[in-house]
């Protein structure tokens, strides 16, 4: 009976982790998340495609994929008591397997999920909701740490292996007596399907390749106007090193402007621009056209 209770709710935190929020918003505006930016269905890509709302947003509704079915596991398996009525987190062995256990179901099914042909995320954000629910204060002391990092190094994917991977041992020193050989392989699981998940971030963080990413920057209102694109991309050009290049659509994509015809129309005919940009016009793809940085500073004033 209790085997077949725990298979069941594993079952169902699978199921549950299929949802995948990042297509469901992206959706929702005629965006598909899996052919913008990285193509990952993950609360980081909508971030960096939808911006900051719907970043947070799916964030937090991930989250709450791994908090649902570790609260459930805690409840069906002696993890609470009457007393106070607050979860008496991992009142026993088997509440604590439990509850890994079933997060891991539901981390398994956004990383793997069989209604999307088994194309998912990478799970973090799953993995912190069941963290909470485990040690809601350490998880929380651990996440600012790592945030603070975040925000000072911009590498979100080696910051979030970090954060993930600092909360497994210290549960693993945390876990209560007995045994718990089945705790530590779903831990080990856990880690195993992190790493897997970041293969490619790994491989571009060995090279020296990989992006950083200015979270604040998505909280800020992307230029639309003509006088804010011309502000963004002369600000932009006065950072570059002197000889430097970039290509125009990974530049508007930087800066996230949507009006790609009004940017290209400023960065062709604004004479202030010109002036310090080498242009390739032999045509008109986004791809194709370079701007090269000589020397100077652009005039960040309209033209007369």
């Amino acid at each position: 009976m209790v085997v077949t209770l725990l298979i069941a709710i594993a079952i169902l935190s699978y199921l549950l982790g299929n949802i995948n929020f990042a297509r469901i918003i992206a959706w929702k505006q005629n965006v598909d998340i899996t052919k913008q930016g990285s193509g990952n269905p993950g609360a980081t890509n909508t971030l960096r495609t939808l911006g900051g709302k719907a970043g947070i947003l799916v964030f937090l509704l991930d989250i709450l994929k791994g908090i649902v079915p570790a609260i459930v596991a805690v409840f069906a398996f002696g993890g609470y008591t009457g007393i106070e009525h607050h979860i008496v987190l991992m009142g026993t062995n088997e509440s604590y397997f439990a509850l890994f256990l079933c997060g891991f179901a539901s981390v398994l099914g956004h990383n793997f999920p069989v209604i999307y042909k088994f194309k998912g995320g990478k799970g973090v954000a799953t993995m912190f909701g069941v963290f909470l629910v485990a040690q809601p204060i350490l998880t929380i002391i651990v996440f600012i740490i790592c945030f603070l990092c975040m925000l000072a190094l911009k590498y979100m994917s080696a910051i979030s292996m970090l954060f993930i991977t600092t909360l497994v041992v210290l549960q693993m020193i945390f876990v209560p007596q007995g045994n718990n050989v089945g705790l530590y392989i779903v831990l080990a699981l856990l880690l195993l399907l992190l790493f897997y998940g970041h293969r490619g971030n790994i491989l571009r963080l060995y090279r020296g390749q990989e992006s950083k990413m200015d979270l604040l920057k998505y909280f800020i209102k992307p230029p639309k106007t003509a006088g804010e694109i011309k502000k963004a991309i002369v600000k932009h050009l006065n950072k570059m090193p002197v000889d430097d290049e970039i290509i125009v659509k990974i530049l508007l994509e930087k800066l996230r402007i949507k009006d790609t015809d009004l940017a290209l129309k400023i960065i062709l005919e604004d004479k202030s621009i010109n002036a310090l940009c080498k242009l390739d016009k032999k045509g008109k793809v986004l791809d194709s056209t370079l701007i090269k940085l000589q020397a100077g500073k652009v005039n960040e004033q309209n033209d007369a």
